[in-house]
């Protein structure tokens, strides 16, 4: 079968783990025959935005990747518009059988809907990162942008979709009840992680040998956080959390890069004895650092490093937020509902010093996590497989 995964109202970017880079590689590990067509729209790894080359090529994951350049017609809002010329002409000549578009804010969705109308064997799917909180509609303007401009290009597509996903509960309902997409046409499809299966055996073994890495004990209790270390993602409060526990016992790995509001207030908490600040982690250094975990916690917004653990089978806590509860399989995470130091620190103890509560925690986030959270799964539902 052959799969065009479009990335024209967002970013396709090498070498990271975004929905838009990870689904394609796993449908071409489906065995299908699978292209990206993606804007010239990129950014470097510090979030340096720019516009990568136009032309093509074939990525590691043996994936085409083919840069469209922005419509010269309409001058500067070619690019602001995010207007292509040869679109159309892309999918006429590449013929394929499915096509996933990553969302829909860009402005030549009309030339998709031209080839879905000449092609209605083709099946379409969409999806969706909007919510209250990336795409707010706090003042009546904004709410009239969301409605009128991007949600009238879902509207567009509907009749043409299978299904559009929200990849958040909230999601979903923005969709909803923010862009007006008919609710027959909307469901949920997670986010994951890019984790094959992995056997308590191997799991055991690279616990072994990050905790070595990092000279941490086996005996110690380590707790995992990171990311983009940036105010809203309260990791500066869990570190004062720690710092404020001083059980030489109880460690916590801190990976990511702050912003340059953060640098000095967590430079300042990472001097604890129990905390280790490590950098920046390339995306499988992640995932064997969650399996070298007792707990993960994320006592702020949401990221997709929220479902990366679940996937990997660890018990965490999330801050509680409404239309993000999906993470909760049954009992693998407690939830924060305060931007509050002793909250965090009073859940740590609990969690910690109740061995009945953790064990059952982590039954439930190893027998579940990555049969809700595999890419692998999620792939094949995103396509309707």
């Amino acid at each position: 079968m052959k799969i065009v995964h479009l990335c024209l109202a967002c970013f396709y970017i090498e070498g990271m783990e975004y929905q838009e880079n990870v689904l394609p590689r796993k449908h071409k590990q489906l065995g299908h025959d699978v292209e990206v067509i993606t804007s010239q729209y990129c950014f470097d790894a510090k979030g340096n935005v720019f516009d990568r080359e136009v032309g093509e090529y074939v990525n590691k994951d043996d994936v085409k990747v083919e840069v469209l350049p922005y419509s010269k017609k309409y001058g500067k809002y070619g690019k602001n518009f995010k207007f292509f010329d040869d679109l159309y002409k892309r999918l006429e000549a590449i013929k394929p059988d499915v096509i996933f578009c990553h969302g829909a804010h860009f402005s030549s969705v009309g030339q998709l809907i031209k080839y879905m109308k000449k092609n209605p064997s083709v099946k379409l799917y969409a999806d969706s990162h909007s919510d209250y909180r990336t795409a707010p509609v706090n003042t009546w303007k904004k709410k009239l942008m969301r409605r009128y401009f991007f949600g009238r290009q879902y509207r567009k597509l509907e009749s043409y979709c299978e299904k559009i996903w929200g990849t958040l509960p909230a999601r979903v309902e923005y969709l909803k009840d923010i862009y007006g997409v008919n609710p027959d046409k909307v469901d949920l499809l997670v986010m994951g992680g890019d984790v094959e299966k992995i056997e308590p055996e191997e799991r055991k073994a690279i616990r072994a040998r990050i905790r070595k890495k990092y000279d941490i004990d086996e005996s110690t209790f380590l707790i995992i956080t990171g990311g983009i270390i940036k105010r809203e993602k309260n990791i500066h409060l869990l570190m004062e959390a720690v710092s404020k526990i001083k059980d030489k016992n109880i460690n916590l790995v801190v990976f990511g890069k702050s912003n340059e509001d953060m640098e000095s207030c967590v430079g300042h908490l990472a001097n604890s004895d129990n905390i280790k600040m490590i950098g920046w982690l390339l995306p499988t250094d992640v995932y064997d650092l969650f399996y070298a975990a007792d707990l993960a916690v994320f006592p702020g917004t949401h990221s997709v490093l929220w479902e990366n653990v679940c996937a990997c089978g660890l018990p965490a806590i999330f801050k509680g937020t409404e239309g993000e509860g999906h993470v909760d399989m049954g009992g693998n995470c407690q939830f924060l509902y305060k931007d509050d130091v002793s909250e965090i620190e009073e859940k740590l103890l609990d969690i910690i010093e109740n061995q009945e509560m953790y064990n059952n925690m982590k039954k439930i986030a190893i027998e579940r996590g990555y049969s809700t959270f595999s890419y692998m799964e999620i792939a094949k539902k995103a396509i309707g497989l």
